[in-house]
């Protein structure tokens, strides 16, 4: 993805700041790779259409990025943030065919995304939990125990603050659809429920049976769904 745009704000118009490297997704382009014809043509026609006008460098937020497609899907549409270092833009990325130029629009408001759905993955976690189960370490009781003390630590998380206190693992299907899991904090929290609920010789077995498989670290116990929306200003 492009990282300079050129900009007409007046007429909320912009086109890459064409150097290098071509636009091909959402990840940085490849080193050497020049831009095609059709892109410089569209280069020219934009500073034919806007001579006279005020071009401004805008700089991308890479951070802002967002899209309700696969980031390996290049056909798309995704939004982001750019700035002329005294505001903020929003930008629309647009790629309809593989053998046309990207398309990009300045859009009037900002883009809003919002967290609807954040769970504990339960049944995969049982089923992830019984897999690695082979010497009966764990009884049902034990699971449906540690489940109980993962959804009570994520219940006790403002929704609010829902992001300082995870952390993303991995993006699913598109930017929208992630995997998480807890901080560190919060992992003391869900040992010590743990430590509350069972006798010792069960919290020892648990905890056993949770560092040896790598489990506080390596597995993703919370699913989170974020939608996007725009307020108009």
């Amino acid at each position: 993805m492009v990282e300079k745009l050129t900009g007409v704000t007046q007429c909320n118009q912009v086109i890459p700041l064409y150097g290098d490297l071509v636009d091909i997704g959402e990840n940085a382009p490849l080193p050497g790779v020049i831009w095609a014809e059709d892109d410089l043509q569209l280069k020219e026609e934009f500073l034919l259409k806007h001579r006279g006008h005020s071009l401004e460098e805008l700089t991308v937020d890479l951070e802002t990025y967002i899209s309700d497609k696969p980031a390996f899907e290049l056909i798309k549409i995704s939004y982001f943030e750019a700035t002329n270092g005294r505001e903020k833009f929003l930008i629309k990325r647009i790629r309809e065919r593989l053998d046309q130029p990207t398309h990009y629009e300045i859009l009037p408001g900002k883009l809003k995304i919002s967290t609807v759905t954040w769970a504990i993955l339960e049944e995969e976690l049982r089923k992830q939990l019984a897999s690695l189960n082979s010497l009966e370490q764990l009884t049902e009781e034990d699971i449906e125990t540690l489940i109980k003390a993962l959804q009570e630590e994520l219940n006790n998380i403002n929704p609010e603050e829902l992001f300082k206190e995870i952390e993303i693992v991995e993006e699913l299907n598109t930017p929208l659809t992630l995997l998480g899991t807890f901080k560190e904090m919060r992992w003391h929290n869900i040992i010590q429920r743990l430590q509350n609920y069972l006798p010792s010789s069960k919290f020892t077995r648990i905890l056993d049976f949770l560092d040896k498989n790598g489990l506080l670290r390596e597995m993703p116990p919370l699913f989170i769904q974020r939608e996007m929306s725009f307020l108009h200003s």
